[in-house]
């Protein structure tokens, strides 16, 4: 039997409403109540070798009314070395005209990069999804290296906290001889 455009079928539909029942929990009152945003580590590329150079692009979902972001990211410094000259702010924080002040910089641990974002003055946070900052790193060795979020928070323009969730990333460095064998 054909189905008429555009219909689904049974197992098809019961996971499409299970990934919304998922993806938008309910509240306590039983209204459906907004995903928590989320800050996530991308990068790219997600396979590189031994003294290559990666991006590590911040990427922001969901956020709501954000007046800033501040976190860590921990690395693995056998593995990656961070290359300043190559941090730069993303273009989220920026929507609508805003001003913004931007701070990254290894810090004297040897294991991680502070990373501060703000907009400046009395205006609407950012919204929605973009990149947040995008920060470049050497690769040392081979292996995988995961780069992670310690002390992570979002403030809304009043430097309130506003739940979020800091999520990681993986990048697998690869030794030269591999490189180009489709590995």
């Amino acid at each position: 039997m054909r189905r008429p455009r555009g219909a689904i079928g049974g197992r098809v539909a019961i996971a499409a409403a299970a990934a919304l029942l998922l993806a938008v929990p309910a509240a306590a009152d039983g209204r459906a109540s907004e995903p928590q945003p989320r800050i996530q580590a991308v990068i790219r590329p997600a396979r590189v070798p031994v003294g290559g150079l990666l991006t590590v692009e911040v990427a922001a979902v969901g956020l709501r009314n954000a007046g800033a972001v501040s976190f860590h990211l921990v690395y693995d410094p056998s593995r990656l070395e961070p290359v300043p000259s190559g941090f730069g702010e993303g273009a989220l924080f920026k929507e609508r005209g805003a001003r913004t002040r931007f701070l990254a910089r290894p810090a004297a641990t040897g294991d991680r990069v502070i990373v501060g974002l703000t907009r400046l003055g009395n205006g609407r946070g950012a919204e929605g999804a973009g990149v947040v900052a995008r920060l470049v790193f050497k690769s040392l060795a081979p292996g995988k290296a995961t780069v992670a979020f310690d002390r992570g928070e979002v403030t809304d323009p009043r430097a309130r906290p506003t739940p979020a969730r800091f999520l990681p990333g993986d990048v697998f460095v690869l030794p030269v001889k591999n490189v180009g064998r489709g590995r």
